[in-house]
């Protein structure tokens, strides 16, 4: 067995976690032998939080630590055997690799030249060692077998910290891409790497200042995801001010970001061009047309996230350079027609030619910005007909449409005979209702014609769940029944669910 200090990094059953305790558990009846109390990566229902029969032995967050005799645990192997393991006696199939950048995955190509020089390390370029247990026993750099690697990947690991890492990959000049994915690193070095462009990362349970400290040992940093952290607020920017970073992915916080005035703290970096927001829970967005924030963003992504409001998409018009939006599973998008949607969205954003991953062609903004000029033409023409003009109408309308007054000026006058009936508005389509899984509940707005299918998604994002069983519904005008929501292809309205009713996740 492995000398254990508290601390180091184990795993056992596909799980990992941390040492937090060694020694005998007699003293609460349990069998005689070395035990293991371990705080696990993920918590878990039936684990404790270092607590065994009343007797506090280590503290630990909530269901997320048990004992285990300490024989049973794995302890890794160095990296300098996982890959010699790997690619010393590489067979066809251990030759693919992935790598995941926010919510993309890339696949390196080009292993049928590598598997005929199997035996020669120093001609790979590309190593994944994720889910080898990689441990920190030996900090021999890896350039002593791979000098020229330029992408490396220690994803689910069983290094304890930073310093660890940074000696591992001492001396690789040409490494551009470090993915550490699912780990949990302790923060306790100053050391530089440079040439390091791309760094992956996400699910390292990481706050704001651990990602400033961490950025510090990257100089030539350009590329930074961090998603499935528990980053909910942006605590301080100054160390971004000169930063050449142009990518940052904060998509699908644990803690996820619910107010926008946090993101706005990024709005000082000179070169970020690619945003994503995606699976967190941003109700609104406002970006000041006066504001010079985001001067160089190109790209952004706010998929899967709670937006209910037009003004929030016609606020994003101010963004000076965004030419390419994901903005799909949002309720303001849900709430009227999937093509009458993007029609908007493309009418409200001068200069968007991507949204959500489809062209925007000129023929289609052109449609989109005269229909949304006849569609709200009848209210345009009732303000400005009426005499005299009533400023404050003027300025409400102006505030929910902006860029009314350039589509005009683009495609001439309005005649009366142009314009088309006034659609729904958002208020009478949405509902108030809570949703609830076991003893947690959240009130959410949601369309009515949201389907079943659609809403067990938003349930599963909520709750952090895998998958989510059968939904019901309760509402107070009958208090006591039960009504399944049994086809995922209906939408809401089809089950009478109104405002103030309870939707049960089992």
């Amino acid at each position: 067995m492995a000398e254990m200090k508290i601390g180091q990094r184990v795993s056992y059953a596909e799980r990992r976690g941390s040492l937090r305790f060694v020694g005998s558990l007699e003293s609460v009846s349990c069998q005689p032998g070395i035990w293991a109390g371990v705080e696990w990566d993920q918590e878990k229902p039936g684990l404790h939080d270092g607590t065994l029969k009343g007797k506090r032995f280590f503290q630990a967050r909530q269901s997320s630590a048990s004992f285990i005799l300490a024989s049973k645990l794995s302890w890794g192997i160095t990296a300098l055997d996982a890959v010699r393991e790997k690619y010393g006696t590489a067979k066809p199939e251990d030759m693919e690799i992935g790598v995941r950048f926010g919510m993309k995955d890339v696949v390196a190509v080009g292993w049928e030249k590598v598997l005929k020089k199997v035996n020669e390390l120093d001609q790979l370029h590309h190593v994944d060692l994720t889910g080898l247990n990689v441990n920190d026993h030996d900090t021999t750099s890896l350039s002593s077998i791979v000098p020229n690697v330029e992408t490396l990947s220690i994803g689910k690991s069983l290094i304890s910290s930073w310093s660890a890492v940074m000696k591992l990959i001492s001396g690789l000049t040409n490494l551009n891409t470090l993915n550490l994915t699912d780990n949990r690193l302790a923060i306790d070095t100053e050391d530089t790497v440079p040439n390091v462009k791309r760094l992956v990362l996400s699910q390292n349970a990481l706050l704001w200042r651990d990602v400033l400290r961490i950025m510090h040992c990257f100089p030539d940093l350009e590329e930074l995801y961090l998603s499935e952290n528990q980053i909910s607020e942006i605590s301080s920017t100054a160390e971004f001010s000169q930063s050449r970073i142009a990518v940052i992915d904060l998509d699908s916080q644990r803690q996820p970001f619910s107010d926008w005035n946090e993101i706005l703290k990024l709005g000082d970096m000179p070169n970020l061009r690619t945003l994503q927001l995606s699976g967190n829970q941003f109700r609104s967005i406002l970006v000041s047309p006066s504001a010079a924030i985001f001067r160089s963003l190109t790209h952004l992504t706010l998929r899967l996230n709670e937006i209910a409001d037009w003004r929030s998409i016609s606020s994003l018009n101010h963004l000076p350079r965004l030419e390419n939006l994901k903005i799909n599973s949002n309720p303001i998008l849900e709430s009227v027609p999937p093509e009458t949607a993007r029609q908007w969205v493309i009418a409200r954003i001068a200069g968007l030619r991507m949204l959500n991953q489809t062209p925007v062609t000129c023929s289609e903004r052109r449609d989109s910005e005269l229909d949304y000029m006849r569609r709200y033409g009848a209210d345009w023409l009732g303000i400005v007909n009426s005499q005299p003009v009533d400023p404050d109408r003027l300025a409400a309308f102006l505030a929910e449409h902006p860029r009314y007054q350039a589509i005009l000026g683009k495609f001439g006058p309005l005649e009366a005979g142009e314009v088309q009936s006034a659609p729904k508005q958002l208020k009478d389509s949405l509902i108030k209702v809570t949703l609830q899984f076991e003893e947690k509940r959240q009130e959410k707005s949601l369309p009515l014609t949201i389907t079943v299918m659609k809403l067990k998604r938003i349930a599963e994002r909520l709750f952090r769940l895998p998958e989510t069983g059968q939904l019901w519904y309760s509402t107070p005008a009958k208090p006591g029944m039960r009504y399944v929501l049994d086809d995922d292809q209906k939408d809401i309205a089809h089950y009478d669910i109104k405002s103030g009713d309870v939707i049960v996740i089992s």
